[in-house]
């Protein structure tokens, strides 16, 4: 029945920048007519909607940044583990979080998809982004969106529909 109303799936809005070693691989993108270029010559974010449903990610950190980050993506179902030496008490009042009460090793990073850099020591989110880069998995470095390879927009969220906006 053409009339019928068709089911959708609401996905969370991210930003990706295209890695450097793409760049290179593409040859020159920042000449091409096609390619959205912010001054100074850095690769815009282009904003795509992606089903998170089991895909598995980290938090690592356990501050109220990561925790605001976990509440947020929580409603998209991925499966999230939260790694801390030291954990605010509203993660255990989440649904479906694994959280690890212990610092950050790289080995934390086997299977994951993306990754939140939200530990409250910039030394150590550069750490974790430039061996997520190595792995190929998305990371959001809060706070330094130089170091990200996607953004977390704010995001509004009525029912079905989610908008993000940066």
């Amino acid at each position: 029945d053409g009339n019928a109303v068709q089911p959708f799936r609401v996905s969370v809005f991210l930003h990706i920048r295209l890695h450097h070693s793409f760049r290179l691989n593409c040859g020159n993108l920042q000449s091409h007519p096609l390619i959205p270029v912010m001054e100074g010559g850095a690769m815009a974010f282009f904003p795509f909607f992606v089903d998170l449903t089991g895909q598995r990610g980290l938090i690592a950190g356990g501050g109220t940044v990561a925790l605001r980050k976990a509440e947020k993506l929580i409603p998209y179902g991925p499966a999230l583990t939260v790694a801390a030496p030291d954990l605010l008490p509203g993660f255990e009042a989440l649904p479906g979080l694994t959280l690890l009460r212990r610092p950050f090793t790289p080995r934390l990073l086997e299977g994951m998809r993306f990754v939140i850099a939200a530990t409250g020591d910039p030394a150590l989110n550069h750490r974790i982004a430039a061996l997520c880069r190595e792995r190929g998995v998305l990371v959001n470095v809060v706070d330094d969106r130089d170091w990200c390879t996607f953004l977390f927009p704010a995001l509004v969220r009525e029912g079905p529909l989610s908008v993000g906006i940066s």
